[in-house]
């Protein structure tokens, strides 16, 4: 079983949803999970998916379809079912760098025993590595909300 879920909700997102699947079949480790919940689409998300289950051997891919609710309770779905320890969300319109999942495990073991950090979350950039806001964490592999 993996120790990171990655979730993402989809909506009518069928145009886009590609690239992020093409960024994690690109990955330079595959020891996650994508749950995907289709949020009530009306469009051919749900039929891609399926072709992507059934072609799919690097990472498991669990998907689910349920009525349109919301982002909110599609959070509330995949926490649910994730199998993993850790749980980032990926929108469907984002794409990971392909050492993204090899950059997360390697930053657990800083995390993973701390009773005092309940999550972490990374900077957007542009897919050249460029800051889309420059980060400020003044030399420090990553910030939480009790540093001063």
């Amino acid at each position: 079983m993996p120790k990171l879920t990655i979730f993402t909700a989809t909506y009518n997102r069928a145009y886009i949803l590609p690239k992020l699947y093409k960024s994690l079949c690109s990955q330079t480790c595959y020891d996650f999970e994508w749950i995907l919940i289709d949020d009530g689409s009306s469009d051919e998300s749900a039929s891609m998916i399926r072709n992507w289950l059934n072609g799919n051997s690097k990472f498991q891919i669990n998907f689910i379809q349920v009525p349109h609710g919301g982002k909110n309770r599609a959070i509330n779905c995949a926490v649910a079912a994730a199998q993993g320890n850790f749980f980032i969300i990926v929108d469907s319109d984002d794409c990971l760098s392909a050492d993204a999942v090899e950059w997360i495990y390697s930053k657990i073991p800083e995390v993973e025993n701390n009773e005092k950090i309940a999550g972490f979350s990374g900077i957007r950039c542009k897919m050249d590595g460029s800051y889309i806001v420059e980060p400020l964490f003044e030399g420090r592999p990553f910030i939480d909300c009790l540093t001063t």
